[in-house]
């Protein structure tokens, strides 16, 4: 799975925490978790990322700061992170 450009997961109610280990998908462009139950933080190891295009993390249960390495993802242009309320 280390070649996946594009996971899209929304609107599936997935409950939990976002797992460290999407970090390993180096290829992904397109990350979309919006209108699911997550948790949490925002996993520092998103810096992994280097090709993420766009990340849809809306409307979900996310708290807490986000962490200061996704400003490290260059080539990043969309990320959405509107309605993460507790």
């Amino acid at each position: 799975m280390k070649n996946l450009a594009v996971l899209n997961f929304c609107n599936n109610k997935l409950k939990g925490s976002i797992p460290p280990s999407l970090s390993t998908l180096s290829n992904l462009s397109y990350l979309c978790l919006d209108s699911n139950i997550l948790l949490g933080l925002i996993p520092g190891e998103v810096r992994n990322l280097e090709n993420l295009f766009e990340l849809n993390l809306s409307k979900n249960k996310l708290n807490g700061m986000m962490p200061l390495s996704i400003f490290k993802l260059y080539r990043l242009s969309f990320l959405y992170l509107d309605s993460n309320l507790s």
